[in-house]
C-alpha cells in the first residue's frame, strides 16, 4: 500500500465558527484538560477560575510586559511602588525585599522604576491603571488583540505559559536552548549555565502527590498533581516532565534536629527568609523547613503548640491518641496534620505503622503490618 499523495491529505479544521469558548474546544478540553491542568486553584486545590477566565488572566500578564520596554524608551522613568507587586503572591515580602532591596516590605510607601526585569512581579490590575495614557492604551491594546487571538483559537500560547501567567512561579518557558561555541572555554561555561537552569534534588527526597501521599521525587510520573506550600494551606501543580540526572554534582544540608536536604548547588532554601543557593548555606544558618519534611522517628515527646512560622525543637512529636481520636472522626492525614499543626508525614506513619488504620479519603499510606488490640489502647494514648 502506497502512501497518499500531499494533494489528496485533507487537513482537520480548528473549530472556530462556535459563539462561545465552550463551543470553539472540544468538550474534553473545555470541561476536562483545561480545569485538570491549567486553570487557577487555591490552597486547597479547589478551582478559582472559569474556562473564560484562563486567556484573559495570559493576555493581562503577557501585555503587561509592553509597559516595561515602554518605560526603556521614555525620558522620565515609570515608577512602581510596593502595594503594586502581585496582590494575592503568598510571600509580597519577599518580592518587595527583591525589587525594592532588602529590608523593604509590602507596605513601605518607596519607588523604583518598572523594567524588563521586575515586571513580572507586579500585576497588570495594579500596574496598568496608573501608566501614563500613552503607555497604558498600548498596553491595553496588546492585550486586547492577544486575548483575541487566543480566544478564536488563532494562537495558543505553550502549556507553562497558560499554567503559570500571572501565577507565583511565572515560569513561562516550556524548554531552554544554550549552544556552547567551539571553544573548550565556552563548552564549560554552558555547562554552567545549563546547571542554573537544571535545580534539581536527590532521588531520596518525599514530595506531596495527590492520591499518592509522600513519595520519593524519582517515583513522580507525568500527569501527578505536586502538592506545593501557599500560605497557610496549599496548591498543587501537574507535573509535564521529569528528568533524572546520575552524575550531578550535590551538596548536603544537615540539620540539629537531624532534618538531612541533599540537592545541586544551586538548588535554593529558605535561610534567614531569604532564598540562598545550597551551597552558600553556612553553619549557623536557621533553615526553614516545610512542615511535610520534618522527621518521622521521635515518638516520645508531646506536640508543644507554637506560633505559625516558629522554631520546632529537634524532640518534636504528636500524641497517638490524638491522632486516633481525630481519625475517627473522619479527617483525612493532611487534616489530621493541620489540626495538630505538625507534619503529614508524621500522621500517616503513626496511622499505618502504629495504630494499623486505614486513610479516610485520598492519599496517604495503607496501614502496616501491626497488631492493635484492647491491652495496647491504653499505652497508645499515653505515648
Amino acid at each position: 500500500m502506497s502512501a497518499p499523495d500531499a494533494d489528496e491529505l485533507e487537513l482537520p479544521v480548528k473549530r472556530t465558527d462556535g459563539e462561545t469558548l465552550e463551543e470553539r474546544l472540544t468538550a474534553s478540553a473545555y470541561h476536562n484538560i483545561l480545569p485538570a491542568r491549567y486553570l487557577r486553584k487555591d490552597a486547597n486545590g479547589d478551582l478559582v477560575e472559569d474556562p473564560e477566565d484562563l486567556f484573559p488572566r495570559v493576555a493581562k500578564n503577557i501585555a503587561l510586559a509592553e509597559a516595561a520596554f515602554a518605560a526603556e524608551d521614555r525620558k522620565d522613568p515609570i515608577e512602581v511602588r510596593p502595594d503594586q507587586l502581585k496582590p494575592d503572591h503568598p510571600r509580597r515580602d519577599e518580592l518587595a525585599a527583591e525589587v525594592f532591596g532588602t529590608g523593604t516590605t509590602a507596605d513601605d510607601d518607596v519607588s523604583r522604576p518598572l523594567t524588563p526585569e521586575n515586571v513580572n512581579k507586579f500585576a497588570y490590575d495594579t500596574v496598568v491603571p496608573e501608566l501614563p495614557a500613552d503607555v497604558r492604551s498600548d498596553v491595553e491594546d496588546a492585550r486586547a488583540e492577544f486575548q483575541d487571538l487566543m480566544e478564536q483559537l488563532s494562537f495558543v500560547p505553550n502549556s507553562p505559559t497558560l499554567m503559570n501567567a500571572g501565577d507565583e512561579l511565572q515560569q513561562l518557558s516550556a524548554c531552554f536552548v544554550d549552544s556552547p561555541a567551539d571553544d573548550i572555554d565556552n563548552i564549560h561555561e554552558t555547562a554552567k549555565e545549563a546547571a542554573q537552569v537544571f535545580q534539581c534534588l536527590t532521588s531520596g527526597t518525599r514530595v506531596s502527590v495527590d492520591g499518592k501521599g509522600l513519595v520519593s521525587i524519582a517515583d513522580v510520573e507525568p500527569g501527578d498533581e505536586i502538592r506545593q506550600r501557599d500560605g497557610d494551606g496549599y496548591r498543587t501543580r501537574t507535573v509535564d516532565e521529569t528528568h533524572a540526572y546520575h552524575d550531578a554534582p550535590v551538596h548536603r544540608v544537615e540539620t540539629e534536629a537531624g532534618i538531612e536536604l541533599t540537592g545541586t548547588p544551586n538548588h535554593e532554601l529558605l535561610v534567614d527568609d531569604r532564598w540562598t543557593r545550597i551551597d552558600e548555606i553556612e553553619p549557623g544558618d536557621a533553615l526553614s523547613i516545610r512542615l511535610d519534611w520534618l522527621p518521622e522517628a521521635v515518638e516520645t515527646v508531646e506536640l508543644t503548640t507554637v506560633a505559625r512560622g516558629g522554631q520546632w525543637s529537634a524532640a518534636r512529636t504528636v500524641s497517638n491518641g490524638e491522632i486516633l481520636g481525630l481519625h475517627a472522626e473522619g479527617l483525612s492525614d493532611y487534616e489530621i496534620a493541620e489540626q495538630l499543626d505538625c507534619s503529614a508525614s508524621t500522621v500517616q506513619q503513626r496511622r499505618a505503622n502504629k495504630l494499623g488504620l486505614d486513610p479516610n479519603g485520598i492519599g496517604g499510606r495503607d496501614r502496616g503490618d501491626v497488631s492493635f488490640d484492647v491491652d495496647s489502647f491504653d499505652d497508645l494514648y499515653e505515648a
